[in-house]
């Protein structure tokens, strides 16, 4: 499960950010209240992958980048729509991202959510979602694909 899940827009400001708990355990015990807030070495690892983002999209030609930055226990997997829109996933432990096509899932369900929200003519490019739709299925998503 990762621990934390950032939209990035063209202009590399975040439009959607979603915090998971540590386990399921705590998640049910918190109910479904908003997430916890991010810590500041999930944000600038994040911050800092954008670049190895940027150069894996040219790399390649796949949407899915797989894992792009390391750091100590913690990676970053993403994706990149054909906006340039980047979906990025920060995972604890090991250093690497387990269960590659159920990572890939993922990112083609949140790819899904997130070209439904950018079609609502009521949304402006680059503002940020606060649709408490869009977290709920951004975190059914989670729990269903990711190992």
């Amino acid at each position: 499960m990762p621990t934390l899940v950032i939209i990035a827009a063209q202009s590399d400001t975040p439009v959607y950010t979603h915090t998971f708990p540590a386990s399921a355990a705590a998640a049910a015990a918190a109910g479904s209240p908003a997430p916890p807030p991010p810590t500041t070495l999930e944000l600038l690892l994040l911050n800092a992958a954008l670049d190895a983002v940027d150069e894996a999209a040219w790399a390649t030609r796949d949407s899915y980048l797989r894992t792009v930055d390391t750091f100590a226990d913690a990676a970053v997997a993403a994706y990149i729509t054909a906006a340039g829109v980047r979906l990025l996933a920060a995972t604890g432990g090991g250093g690497a991202v387990a269960g590659e096509e159920g990572v890939r899932a993922f990112f083609v369900d949140v790819h899904e959510l997130w070209a439904r929200v950018a079609l609502n003519p009521l949304y402006v490019d680059g503002e940020p979602v606060r649709s408490r739709v869009f977290r709920e299925r951004v975190a059914a998503a989670a729990a269903r694909r990711w190992p």
